[in-house]
């Protein structure tokens, strides 16, 4: 009978938490899976997939190409927790991240609770400094940022 409280408490546990930490040991910054999209059997959404990144009182713009990516991103954005979003520095807005005239690498965009002071900042520190995060620092990883939208 005790094993069938524990397991039905656990299972209370996730629903009040969500898909964070209820996705049997995986987390975020070593890509570990959260909660599925859209259950067993289902499809998950058209890839990829864009969320604006807000930064203090600045945004940026990410795409992400994996479904772990967009559960992860999904998993912030539903929870509003501000932490690391990170990825691999390229020169050109790519179409989607204007005003900026750099991006990160969709296939590198990822979210972590901690990361390395150099790659922390804003967006406008990058743009001002463009030729020095990329081919200097050569990631971004701004320790502030929240998910803020999924984007059309």
């Amino acid at each position: 009978m005790n094993q069938m409280v524990d397991i039905g408490a656990a299972i209370a546990a996730c629903v009040v938490i969500g898909a964070m930490g209820c996705s049997g040991g995986g987390n975020e910054a070593t890509g570990g899976t959260g909660g599925g999209m859209g259950g067993s059997g289902g499809s998950g959404p058209a890839l990829p997939v864009r969320y604006a990144i807000e930064v203090i009182d600045e945004e940026f713009v990410v795409e992400v190409v994996t479904l772990a990516q967009v559960e992860r991103m999904e998993a912030r954005l539903a929870s509003g927790k501000k932490g690391v979003v990170s990825g691999e520095l390229a020169a050109g807005d790519d179409g989607y991240n204007q005003p900026w005239s750099w991006h990160l690498v969709p296939a590198t965009v990822h979210t972590a609770d901690v990361a390395i002071e150099v790659c922390d900042g804003r967006p406008s520190m990058v743009e001002d400094n463009l030729e020095y995060w990329l081919g200097t620092v050569k990631q971004f990883c701004p320790w502030q940022a929240s998910v803020a939208a999924r984007l059309p």
